[in-house]
């Protein structure tokens, strides 16, 4: 039995940051029609998504949420873009709205920092619950970046009176085994 091919729209919202969503030259929609095996048409003020019914389902959400970022004044990137269809195709998507309503710290130009992913925010939690944590997984997904903005916070909100790096205590060129951080 095959599955069946059916059609829904999504009604996009008056906002001209909307081009985000549609990312250069349409990049972000063609992404999405890619990741999900749909078709999806821009017509006036909706779209229509065309596929099987579950991955229409996934879009049709994932569309809608985007959306609803886009018009709180979040600014969505392709690695935003990217992450959401992971989450919307593991069944998770909630999980990433949520990501965007906590914001840990600004940066020197007043830019918004947020967790990227779940384990992230996971981290930040343990952080703000526990004395001491340690953080542990693969290279660049973010571990010292987050500590040292969490350290940041603590400094300027009085929570601590300085902040302490270091460094391993050991020859250079001598095989650690890891990456200090």
């Amino acid at each position: 039995m095959e599955n069946e091919t059916v059609k829904a729209s999504v009604e996009l919202s008056d906002n001209p940051q909307l081009i985000q969503l549609f990312g250069s030259q349409d990049q972000n929609i063609r992404f999405i029609e890619d990741s999900f095996q749909v078709q999806i048409t821009h017509r006036g003020e909706q779209l229509f998504i065309t596929g099987e019914e579950e991955a229409v389902s996934q879009v049709k959400e994932l569309l809608n949420q985007l959306q609803d970022l886009i018009a709180r004044g979040i600014s969505i990137s392709k690695t935003d873009i990217i992450t959401a269809v992971k989450m919307a195709k593991r069944g998770t998507l909630d999980y990433f709205v949520n990501l965007y309503n906590e914001e840990i710290g600004r940066t020197f130009a007043g830019k918004a920092i947020r967790a990227k992913t779940y384990g992230q925010q996971q981290y930040i939690h343990a952080i703000k619950k526990t004395d001491v944590v340690f953080g542990i997984g693969p290279a660049g997904t973010g571990k010292t970046f987050v500590a040292v903005v969490m350290a940041v916070q603590a400094l300027k909100k009085g929570e601590v009176k300085k902040i302490i790096l270091t460094r391993p205590a050991v020859e250079a060129g001598e095989n650690l085994g890891f990456l200090p951080g």
